[in-house]
């Protein structure tokens, strides 16, 4: 499932439709609020009882609570929220990336550590750099040495 938003990056865009045709899935986008997407879903794939999720704690204040399976919270579409990646830090992650030598969107390498909306994400000031000339430049997402410091590019 891909939400499509009114401001989302092209770059993201184009990254799910490369590695969907890459991996040969079947991905359905979606656009409007996330629960608007999951009682779509529910209407459209009553079979699917369970999703994956890329949430991590600390991700949010109500990431913490969760579980590797966790229901979906009162007032939402019924499913089973699957959180293989809950308890990986954000060097476990670009770790993994990195020794599989795994693609990503090209957004991580010029600063961005955690991508939103257009006009809620920037790169990261802590990574970065001026070059010899003055010229402002943002290392790749996986030179951040700081973790707890992956959304600082998102507007508070």
């Amino acid at each position: 499932i891909y939400f499509l938003l009114e401001n989302s990056f092209e770059e993201v865009t184009e990254y799910v439709q490369k590695i969907s045709k890459l991996y040969g899935l079947k991905t359905v986008t979606l656009s409007g609020s996330f629960k608007e997407g999951l009682q779509q879903i529910k209407r459209d794939h009553p079979s699917i009882k369970a999703i994956y999720m890329g949430t991590r704690k600390g991700d949010s204040p109500y990431s913490d609570h969760l579980s590797v399976f966790h229901p979906t919270d009162k007032g939402w579409p019924e499913f089973i929220r699957i959180n293989p990646i809950l308890d990986l830090s954000y060097h476990h992650i670009w770790s993994f990336i990195k020794y599989y030598n795994l693609t990503y969107c090209e957004l991580y390498d010029v600063g961005y550590t955690s991508i939103g909306e257009k006009h809620n994400t920037k790169p990261n000031p802590a990574l970065l750099y001026k070059d010899n000339h003055g010229r402002v430049h943002f290392h790749p997402a996986y030179l951040l040495d700081d973790g707890s410091k992956e959304r600082d590019g998102r507007n508070k």
